[in-house]
């Protein structure tokens, strides 16, 4: 501007016109220079301002998509939780009511054979996701009849818990059993679909039916040709007999006599017979130690006999059970 106020335009006015238009033009082509400098300055910062912006935009879009793919990880964590607890909850009472229970029981303890004296229902004070209840039984029957009954209730989906049992003789009905039981038993408080999860499971397979009766001698309850489970020091050799060509050896468990031929199971840990004489047989057995399979020979003998020789080798052989066993160890054999 001071270039222009000591600019001789007396001078300027002097020159051809050519030159003044000159002049003017590259005066007024210095003016558009200067304003589109100063334009594409001022976009120049736009541009790298909007970079910035975009920049800080595609952040918080991938930070927003890392967070959706978690909450829908954590939605899909907490759906499998509430099925889990809806079946859970369904199992408290597998999807029936207090009367149906008992229906359940009865009919299976009918089965059984049992009789029911007492059903009492004392019913608690609501919590906060389910209700309680106690439940009092009062039963009767064969002790075997209740262990089936028993394993069949408690391998139900329904979840149950006795709190208490008493088992007792009854003094009214000889061989029979009086049970009393308290079981604490629990309800959703609403009805819920039954679980898919269900279909999956395998079937139970039916429980064994109980042989035994836990109020009676063991020796009532063996039946006369069973010995595989008794054990050798609970037997006597007490005679032989030789009857069509076979020698069969008398032995007497719990004041019972029982009949053994050669090969028959005798005594536990797969033992039988492999060697029958008249007054001695061989009992060989087969124990698990060390990692392999070992057999192992016992002897009976008539109680003259197993004294006899006991009093010679009383410092080569054990004798067990007042002279009716000997032990004598054999090679092993590999595993299996």
């Amino acid at each position: 501007m001071k270039g222009l106020g000591t600019l001789d335009w007396t001078a300027l006015a002097t020159q051809p016109g050519w030159v003044r238009l000159a002049l003017v033009a590259g005066l007024m082509l210095a003016i558009v220079l200067c304003a589109h400098v100063s334009r594409l300055h001022a976009l120049r910062l736009s541009l790298a301002h909007l970079q910035d912006v975009a920049l800080d935009l595609q952040q918080r879009h991938s930070q927003a998509q890392t967070r959706l793919q978690h909450r829908a990880a954590e939605q899909q964590a907490l759906q499998t939780a509430q099925r889990h607890l809806q079946e859970a909850r369904w199992r408290l009472a597998a999807g029936d009511g207090t009367s149906e229970l008992v229906d359940q029981l009865t009919l299976a303890g009918h089965e059984h054979g049992l009789t029911f004296e007492q059903i009492t229902l004392n019913p608690q004070p609501p919590e906060q996701d389910f209700r309680p209840a106690s439940l009092e039984l009062r039963v009767r029957g064969a002790y075997p009849g209740l262990r089936g009954w028993l394993d069949s209730w408690l391998a139900q989906l329904r979840v149950l818990r006795i709190g208490e049992m008493m088992l007792t003789q009854s003094t009214t009905h000889p061989g029979r059993v009086e049970a009393r039981l308290v079981v604490q038993t629990y309800h959703p408080g609403e009805d819920l679909d039954t679980p898919l999860s269900l279909a999956h499971e395998p079937a139970r397979s039916r429980a064994s039916r109980v042989a035994h009766n836990l109020f009676q001698p063991w020796a009532r309850q063996r039946t006369s040709t069973d010995l595989s489970r008794v054990p050798l020091e609970q037997m006597e050799l007490v005679g032989s007999l030789f009857q069509g060509g076979q020698r069969q050896a008398v032995l007497v468990s719990a004041g019972r006599l029982y009949r053994v031929r050669l090969g028959d199971r005798l005594g536990p840990h797969q033992g039988r017979v492999v060697a029958l004489e008249e007054r001695h047989l061989v009992v060989r057995t087969r124990l698990y130690i060390g990692d392999t399979w070992q057999e192992r020979s016992r002897t009976l003998s008539l109680r003259h006999v197993a004294d006899q020789r006991g009093k010679e080798d009383a410092e080569d052989k054990d004798v067990v059970g007042a002279g009716s066993t000997v032990d004598d160890w054999q090679l092993a054999v590999g595993p299996g």
